[in-house]
């Protein structure tokens, strides 16, 4: 596996034409299956959209902590997803 670091740099700046040459040769001429890894800055809006999320997130699990709303009293397909990404998140850990 081959990684291209800081991709976004072909995008906007200085001597796009070279930065997106160097992109292009590392690319076609890797003997690898080749992985382009960003970075890039959060927008307010997502920003925003994410805080929103926290807070809600942040106001299921106090009730569900505090036993207000069981899991078991979850419809079956939302108990199911919530526990998917529950294993997602451990395995990523």
């Amino acid at each position: 596996m081959v990684y291209l670091a800081n991709a976004q740099k072909c995008i906007v700046g200085y001597e796009l034409t070279k930065m997106r040459n160097t992109l292009f040769m590392a690319i076609t001429r890797s003997r690898a299956w080749v992985r382009i890894c960003i970075h890039r800055d959060r927008t307010p809006d997502d920003k925003a959209k994410i805080k929103k999320v926290e807070k809600q997130l942040e106001s299921v699990f106090t009730e569900m902590r505090s036993g207000d709303v069981p899991l078991d009293a979850l419809i079956p397909e939302l108990q199911q997803k919530l526990r998917q990404l529950l294993a997602q998140v451990e395995k990523a850990a």
